[in-house]
């Protein structure tokens, strides 16, 4: 890198650019080549490069997927909408929620928007990287059943999307807090599980289920008679 700064202060661009395009198998030269085409206007050149880097670099992920980013943002500047969508899919499985406003971006037909994205979010469900992309374009698109779905799969997600669903399957919201009390009773051992399991009843009247969080109070306090850190904790909520 001191050696491509001296050329370029002391012989110019096209001297500078041939040392860079010697050295490209240096991750940070061929950053700059890229950036280079790009700020040339030569996004052909810096997809080329992008691709050329992705081949070299297979075995080293990081790098491919820096690469991937660079061809998307050359294929956004010269309007190669298909490859854009193509390889937008590709980062949004990998968690990149903002490709995912840009993808859509590229849509003027609301129907071909939905198919799209409902490819995206069936991939998405199934993705280990993707679960929180996953409903944080449900939250953005207003899918609010689908994610009803995925927190009943999941009883604990009540406590990250019960403000979103709230407004929409209020009975919903309350019988997933029920349910994910009772799991969290039953999995407690100490006095730190049995705060926990109270705050969560202190959530579920919050929501507007007072009535609930004094049931399953009971039902608790029934079920572990044995347990006087637990009835204690318990006994602290005020209904």
């Amino acid at each position: 890198m001191l050696r491509y700064g001296q050329i370029l202060e002391r012989s110019g661009e096209e001297q500078a650019k041939a040392y860079l395009y010697k050295h490209l198998h240096f991750p940070e030269i061929r950053e700059i080549a890229i950036r280079a085409a790009l700020e040339q206007g030569d996004a052909e050149e810096a997809i080329r490069l992008a691709e050329a880097g992705e081949a070299q670099d297979q075995g080293l992920p990081g790098l491919v997927y820096r690469w991937k980013k660079y061809r998307y943002e050359a294929y956004h500047r010269t309007g190669q909408v298909e490859q854009q969508r193509k390889l937008g899919m590709e980062l949004i499985m990998n968690g990149e929620y903002d490709y995912y406003r840009s993808v859509k971006d590229t849509f003027s037909d609301e129907g071909e928007w939905t198919l799209y994205l409902q490819d995206m979010l069936d991939q998405l469900e199934q993705s280990p990287r993707g679960e929180h992309t996953y409903t944080q374009i449900l939250v953005e698109e207003e899918m609010f059943a689908r994610l009803l779905e995925h927190v009943r799969k999941a009883p604990y997600r009540i406590e990250s999307f019960y403000e979103q669903l709230l407004p929409h399957y209020p009975e919903e919201v309350k019988a997933l807090f029920v349910a994910y009390i009772e799991f969290r009773a039953n999995q407690s051992r100490d006095r730190r599980d049995y705060a926990d399991v109270c705050r969560i009843i202190r959530m579920l009247q919050q929501v507007g289920g007072r009535k609930e969080a004094f049931t399953v109070t009971q039902k608790l306090l029934t079920k572990f008679p044995r347990r006087p850190a637990f009835r204690e904790e318990l006994g602290k909520i005020r209904f």
